[in-house]
């Protein structure tokens, strides 16, 4: 048996506990001192207990009892401590170092091992026993207190008093405030009462008056209610108003600054008749209480949101004005993560581009930090993007990057709006419709110039598009499916994209609701890089194509732009339109890129020019016609059954021998490359494009093929089939919710000035967002308190 670790021992060594000292006693069920507890201490006391002993406390109801013996010399020291679970597993830990100690064998206790072991549990026994939170010094302001804690920490030769004169004097004033707080809380809510009380009586004395001085009729039918006679409202407001989390969050978002959010406040209790000097309502307590608030509440999105467990990853980067120096521009990267019916902004963090470094890898080291910090790296298994260069170039793009950082591969969905642009770029600068270089359409600038002398309401005389005797039945079934599709879709995101359905609709001058009343809009941005300005504009040209002929020679346009402008807006209102309506459909989007091409082939002969130009931006873009993406066709409410009985049965032909399979083959090096594009021919099918590469999108989307082998009208009620059209919603096809990151960067980034503040608040709109979309509606989510 070793000596007991407090020295040479001068009681029998059956009383002695090994890597303990003596033996366990009443006494030490008590902890005394003034000091805080060492290890010692804490482990006799929690023996003293007699943890896990036939009908005794458990070990963690033992901790809970020593706790409480701990916390008052932690409360009498003023040192704060970590939450009481917490308290209780270091505890517990304690108490298990311990018993392996005791758990040695007679014949190693002598070893040099042992020794060691037993010399390193004497140290930590004879120290204090940390119950601290790592970050304490900065929670305590008080330098007696830092140089106890210090003490405590190294030679604990400090001790405290028997009274702390300050700490009672703080507690003393905290008291007093507390109880002040109370009392007015009390009399407010007692003011409220009389007032209301009194409320009640006027109005029930003013319905007698009323009753008695003249007869009460119903109201008439269809009456608006907003013209009925309005009473007010008595409410309380605490004096912590500006400190609320769905004011705050309000104000931040209508871009209220603190002076502007005081100002208000006191403006509005006092016209209310209160009295300002029982708020809290100065422009400090409102900018401290926003930063404190706004920090909180994007601390509770961190902690409440949880990720889907398929989900796209989704990215894009901007210029906007630096923090501390608005006429300087640096790079924001925003980063959002989510599927089809919940997306969520992670962060919009600034870097700078560097010479050593490729741009991807930045991106890459950027977004894997956010997706680790939000806990949801492994749930990603797509990635939206813009489809240029940086993003997927065959080296050091972004996508590359990002899958090489989080080891696998992952599908890559090209953002359609993006690849709808790309096909209309290709179309507008082969047709040479605008020959200047300069970073506005000049003809559109001149449209814009001349607006005022063109009519702008519904008119008979616009110039529509009048099919000719010898029309081929190709254009008559394209305007025929645009219409139904017009139908169809109804709930359009942005009023543009309204817009250029009412103009469609009326250039191929269809009987259809939505073009009874329209009024033109004035052309705003002109921007090439504005591509709806194509669509838009072009069908405004081509419908005042008579009038632009009445105004001088070149006031707008020439002669060689006006069959081209038309020929533009046939090719949009037929080919384009339908395409591009309904293109943010993830399992529509392989049906609806083959239907393209096969509709590009037979445009041909009606301009093979455009077809031409089309049919080559295509194919630079055949993204969701790859093996990895073509099974999410099988879930395509547009694809007949019989291509997709014949692509099902293709993918089964094509099974591989190892299932699952984690790494691609058709891409371009190694699988974390850009897949490779298939070749289509006039008669190709989706049953044609089918290859091995379907089952790693299987497998990635954790689709079950058993459902595959069944007919395909008893899809629908397959317990597989099922689950796996859930799994298909975690592909989110457009990159819109990135570029709407952007904008809310762009909006918000002059109203904080430090970087983390930024983060705050764009964590704190976006949940104001979420509770309400729209401000003009009345109901609203309150934000937890």
């Amino acid at each position: 048996m070793l000596p007991s670790p407090t020295g040479p021992c001068q009681t029998s060594s059956r009383s002695l506990v090994f890597g303990l000292g003596p033996s366990i006693t009443s006494e030490d069920g008590i902890i005394t001192g003034a000091k805080l507890p060492t290890g010692r201490q804490i482990l006799r006391c929690m023996l003293a207990k007699k943890p896990g002993a036939n009908g005794a406390l458990s070990q963690f109801e033992a901790a809970k009892i020593v706790l409480e013996q701990v916390w008052p010399f932690y409360k009498k020291a003023n040192i704060p401590m970590v939450s009481d679970k917490r308290v209780c597993h270091k505890i517990v830990e304690l108490v298990n170092c311990n018993n392996k100690l005791r758990k040695i064998s007679q014949a190693k206790r002598s070893s040099e091992k042992t020794a060691k072991q037993l010399e390193k549990m004497e140290f930590r026994l004879d120290v204090t026993f940390p119950l601290w939170p790592p970050d304490v010094e900065k929670l305590i302001y008080n330098p007696e207190d830092l140089a106890f804690l210090a003490s405590m920490k190294t030679d604990r030769v400090a001790t405290f008093g028997v009274l702390d004169k300050k700490l009672q004097l703080k507690v003393k004033r905290r008291e007093e405030r507390q109880a002040a707080a109370a009392a007015r809380q009390s009399r407010c809510e007692k003011e409220l009462e009389e007032m209301t009380a009194m409320s009640s009586l006027e109005s029930e004395s003013d319905e007698e008056s009323e009753e008695d001085t003249k007869t009460v009729y119903p109201p008439s039918k269809g009456e608006p209610f907003h013209k009925q006679k309005k009473t007010g409202t008595n409410i309380f407001i605490p004096h912590d108003i500006l400190s609320r989390p769905s004011v705050v969050s309000l104000a931040t978002r209508l871009k209220m600054s603190p002076m502007q959010q005081a100002a208000f406040t006191r403006g509005l209790v006092a016209e209310s008749g209160g009295k300002c000097t029982h708020l809290s309502a100065s422009y400090a307590t409102a900018d401290r209480a926003r930063r404190q608030v706004l920090e909180t509440i994007s601390e509770e999105q961190h902690k409440q949101w949880t990720p889907p467990p398929l989900c796209t990853l989704h990215w894009d980067s901007k210029l906007t004005p630096m923090l501390r120096n608005v006429r300087q521009l640096e790079e924001r990267l925003t980063v959002v993560v989510g599927d089809a019916e919940r997306l969520k902004l992670l962060g919009v963090p600034a870097y700078k581009k560097q010479t050593n470094e490729a741009c991807g890898v930045i991106i890459a080291r950027l977004t894997c930090k956010l997706l680790q910090d939000w806990c949801c790296a492994d749930q990603v298994v797509n990635m939206a993007f813009d489809t240029t260069a940086s993003n997927t170039g065959h080296l050091t793009a972004a996508c590359i990057a990002i899958q090489l950082s989080l080891g696998r591969p992952l599908l890559w969905s090209g953002c359609r709006h993006h690849i709808g642009e790309v096909l209309l770029n290709q179309v507008f600068t082969d047709l040479k419709v605008e020959s200047s270089r300069s970073p506005e359409v000049s003809l559109f600038t001149r449209l814009r110039e001349k607006w005022n002398l063109l009519p702008q309401e519904s008119s008979s005389q616009w110039s529509r598009y009048i099919p000719g005797n010898t029309e081929q039945p190709l254009l008559g079934n394209l305007r025929a499916e645009l219409v139904r599709c017009a139908k169809e879709v109804t709930d359009h995101k942005r009023g543009d994209y309204h817009e250029f359905v009412q103009l469609c609709l009326v250039f191929l001058d269809a009987d259809c609701e939505e073009h009874t009343a329209v009024t033109f809009q004035r052309p705003g941005a002109l921007h090439k890089a504005r591509w709806m300005a194509k669509l838009l504009y072009t069908l405004k040209l081509a419908l005042m194509e008579q009038h632009i002929a009445l105004l001088p020679q070149g006031s707008i346009t020439t002669r060689q732009q006006v069959p081209k402008i038309r020929a533009f807006a046939i090719f949009i209102t037929h080919i384009y339109a339908k395409w591009w309506l309904t293109c943010e459909k993830a399992v529509d989007a392989a049906w609806n890129d083959l239907t393209l091409y096969h509709h590009l082939q037979a445009y041909k002969a009606v301009d093979e020019d455009i077809a031409a130009s089309a049919i080559k931006a295509l194919e630079r873009h055949c993204w969701y016609l790859t093996g990895e993406m073509l099974p999410l066709a099988l879930f395509s409410s547009k694809v007949p059954n019989d291509d997709k009985r014949a692509l099902a049965r293709a993918i089964l032909e094509h099974k591989p021998a190892d299932l699952p399979m984690h790494i691609p083959e058709q891409r371009f090096g190694t699988g974390f490359g850009k897949p490779k594009f298939p070749t289509l021919l006039p008669t190709t099918s989706l049953a044609d494009l089918a290859n091995k590469d379907c089952w790693f999108g299987m497998h990635q989307l954790h689709i079950n093929p058993e459902f595959m082998s069944l007919n395909v009208k008893e899809w629908a009620t397959n317990a597989a089939f099922k689950k796996s059209e859930v799994n298909v919603r975690a592909i989110n096809v457009v990159n819109d919710c990135a570029e709407r990151g952007v904008k809310l960067t762009s909006d918000f980034v002059a109203v904080a000035r430090k970087e983390q503040h930024l983060q705050n608040v764009l964590q704190a709109v976006e949940h104001d967002r979420s509770q309400q979309p729209n401000l003009r509606h009345g109901k609203r989510k309150t934000i937890p308190q």
